[in-house]
């Protein structure tokens, strides 16, 4: 086992290659590890590194290493002076900072507002066998549903505009306006491989923020990751700092996030005296 907890490391070994060469403060083991080999480390960088978990990428100070991927620095009196300079360089880097606009509303900098439908809804074409997980898959997803039923819209009435007084068409005009419009046409011409590339050109497009109410990963967002760690911390020190909780800042509202409602230099003095690793500041929206 290369490190211990207490341990200045640096990183010599990753997939992600903008992680080599990165200071880190080793703190703890991850749970996880526990009787491997190669033992998963909890650790503390300066900047935020890269790590995946379940096929998405992270960016965090605080992230899991594995034990073989770490190189204590401590030895030689070269190491030793480059473990003091990365000693001071960590102290000078030592706090995370959330950035707090005008409204109160906090938010973490090193997260990323998302772009495309993939990164909010939980729909993967890879777990697609058959027509029933391709109803289930469809279903579980709101706003896939609506898309799924504009075009099966669009097709019925490009099939009714081609024989419009045949009792077909006409029967076909009844189907225009059901919420299931859909099946009709998946029952009529299903082909899997063809509904996946439609749900996997819907997954490309550009994210509909008015479908927000709808996304399952919108604590990757600045906000919405701002308020994820401050729903973890303990309710003592919230209430220290003035954080709160807004889930709806009325019915129906899709607004969810931490708002500072103290002040930033109430909220600062509170997390120095509380010996907490992270501070606010003020930006402008």
């Amino acid at each position: 086992m290369n490190c211990q907890p207490g341990d200045l490391a640096v990183i010599v070994n990753s997939v992600i290659e903008s992680n080599i060469g990165a200071f880190v403060r080793v703190q703890k083991k991850a749970p996880e590890s526990n009787n491997a080999d190669d033992p998963i480390w909890v650790v503390k960088a300066a900047h935020p590194i890269c790590f995946d978990h379940a096929g998405i990428t992270f960016r965090r100070k605080i992230a899991p290493i594995q034990d073989s991927s770490l190189k204590p620095i401590g030895g030689s009196a070269v190491l030793k002076d480059l473990a003091e300079e990365a000693k001071l360089y960590m102290q000078a880097q030592m706090f995370d900072f959330y950035e707090v606009n005008e409204y109160g509303t906090i938010t973490d900098p090193c997260g990323k507002y998302p772009e495309i439908k993939a990164e909010v809804f939980s729909v993967d074409t890879r777990l697609i066998d058959n027509k029933k997980d391709l109803i289930n898959e469809i279903e579980c997803c709101q706003p896939l549903t609506w898309h799924f039923n504009e075009l099966a819209r669009e097709k019925i009435e490009d099939l009714v505009a081609q024989d419009e007084e045949s009792q077909q068409a006409q029967e076909m005009k009844s189907l225009v306006d059901r919420e299931d419009s859909w099946k009709y046409l998946l029952d009529n011409d299903f082909n899997l491989e063809a509904y996946k590339e439609l749900i996997d050109k819907w997954l490309d497009s550009p994210i509909d923020w008015h479908e927000s109410e709808y996304f399952t990963c919108n604590d990757l967002t600045p906000q919405g990751m701002a308020k994820s760690f401050f729903e973890s911390i303990d309710l003592d020190i919230a209430d220290d700092l003035g954080v709160v909780i807004v889930e709806g800042d009325h019915p129906g509202s899709t607004y969810f996030a931490a708002e500072l409602r103290k002040g930033v230099d109430h909220a600062n003095y509170a997390a120095e005296r509380l010996g907490l690793d992270f501070r606010f500041k003020e930006i402008q929206s």
